[in-house]
């Protein structure tokens, strides 16, 4: 928030007790001093594991702490199960507008359509793009697709375009490549460094659907 970046992205578990959790891997040995499944474990018990941040933190708590901040909200569902409860924070949190639901399973494209489908949802591509991508990203009805930036070219561009489709591009890290891609009509670009994203002011969307 303080070096400005208008959107925030982040990948979405779910525990024992459904509680969705702000983690990326189904898994807490990588980023905790702990060891197990998320989905095994209650959000109590998951607070006794720490980060070098803190402890795992929940999506409700993190919308309630930045709910003076106006910016754009990228929510990666790496859970299917987390699906329908990360929307019903969406909307408790009054965020519809704000959100975007992702996801590399069209399975949670599909049933975020059925159950908000006024929530704008992205594809997430993995390696080379497809015919079968654009077809499960149309199928869902998504307003993105979000790619690996290794994979994504002109031609790419061209073919997700008149597929309707507005395009994002992950993880973008080297400021002339990030300069490049929005030249070539990326729209999104996520990155991990704030160098990139104040390379990019004023080149963000300012919303998702």
């Amino acid at each position: 928030m303080a070096a400005g970046f208008p959107a925030f992205e982040m990948d979405l578990q779910l525990t024992a007790d459904k509680e969705v959790i702000v983690l990326h891997d189904a898994g807490i040995e990588r980023t905790t001093d702990g060891r197990g499944r998320v989905d095994s474990m209650t959000w109590r018990e998951l607070q006794t594991y720490a980060t070098p941040d803190g402890p795992v933190p929940r999506l409700g708590d993190l919308f309630a702490s930045l709910q003076a901040w106006d910016g754009l909200w990228n929510l990666e569902v790496k859970a299917k199960a987390a699906t329908s409860p990360t929307l019903e924070l969406v909307g408790r949190h009054g965020l519809g507008a704000r959100a975007l639901v992702s996801s590399m399973d069209t399975k949670v494209l599909l049933e975020a359509a059925q159950v908000a489908p006024d929530v704008p949802r992205g594809a997430i591509v993995v390696g080379p793009l497809d015919d079968a991508d654009i077809s499960n990203a149309v199928a869902a009805k998504c307003t993105w697709v979000n790619m690996d930036h290794d994979f994504l070219d002109a031609d790419d561009m061209a073919r997700l375009v008149a597929a309707g489709l507005r395009v994002g591009a992950w993880t973008v890290n080297d400021a002339d490549r990030a300069r490049e891609l929005v030249e070539m009509g990326v729209e999104c670009i996520i990155t991990d460094e704030r160098e990139v994203g104040q390379s990019l002011k004023g080149t963000a969307p300012t919303r998702w659907a």
